[in-house]
Order: C-alpha cells, then sequence, then structure tokens
C-alpha cells in the first residue's frame, strides 16, 4: 500500500469523528421573558412575589446545560436585582423550545419597573 494512500485512509478515520463533532455556543440559544409580574398572595398583609415564565430556545447540536441571568431593573434601566440560576440544573437541554418558571427568582422591590434576561454560560454536557 502507498503511503499516499494510507494518508488518505489515515485522513478518512480521523476526518469523520472529527466533522461530526458538535458544539454549542451563547449564540445558539435564545431565551425570553414570557410572563413576569408581581403576585400578592395574601389578602390581608403584603407577601408579593414573582410569577412568571421564559421561553429557551436551543439550536445547538446536541445537548448542553445552560446558565441564565434575569435582571430587575429600575425606571430608568439601572439594574435593582440580578439573580443567575441554571433552571435544568446543569442537565441535558436537547435542541428545541422549553418553557420554564421564573416564580421566585427575584425578591420583591418596588422600584424594579421591568425585567431582562439572558443566557450567560453554556457547557456541553458530559457523559
Amino acid at each position: 500500500m502507498s503511503i499516499a494512500l494510507r494518508l488518505w485512509l489515515l485522513a478518512a478515520l480521523f476526518a469523520g469523528p472529527i466533522a461530526a463533532q458538535a458544539h454549542c455556543e451563547l449564540a445558539d440559544i435564545d431565551v425570553k421573558i414570557t410572563k413576569a409580574v408581581w403576585h400578592n398572595r395574601c389578602s390581608k398583609k403584603m407577601c408579593v412575589e414573582l410569577r412568571g415564565a421564559a421561553m429557551l430556545t436551543s439550536r445547538c447540536d446536541e445537548s448542553a446545560a445552560v446558565q441564565i441571568r434575569l435582571v430587575g431593573h429600575d425606571a430608568s434601566g439601572a439594574p435593582v436585582a440580578v439573580r443567575e440560576l441554571w433552571p435544568y440544573s446543569v442537565s441535558d437541554v436537547p435542541p428545541g423550545d422549553y418553557s420554564f418558571p421564573i416564580d421566585l427568582w427575584l425578591k420583591y422591590d418596588p422600584g424594579i419597573k421591568g425585567f431582562d434576561i439572558e443566557v450567560t454560560q453554556v457547557r456541553p454536557v458530559t457523559h
């Protein structure tokens, strides 16, 4: 067997797995708030809590763990409260659309006038 043929065979053997390796980056994940309201669950006193949900869309080639940051901001847009969580723990989030609750992620602050949400970290899932 010629050296050229051997090199071609080696390249073919290793090119398949390398080309097939999947990846996932921040740009492959979108997240948006679908509902976020302050809800007073008590009738005689103030016990206000956040009730809400968000939608995560993964366009990754494989499952990944996704960290989310929720920011409550005041009327001028300045952050008042920030919380980072892994809504699915650090488990597999396969490609697709997923809804998850943001209930109680932030403590009530009357200065919070709006919310922003973003993906802060994506990790490949190792098995």
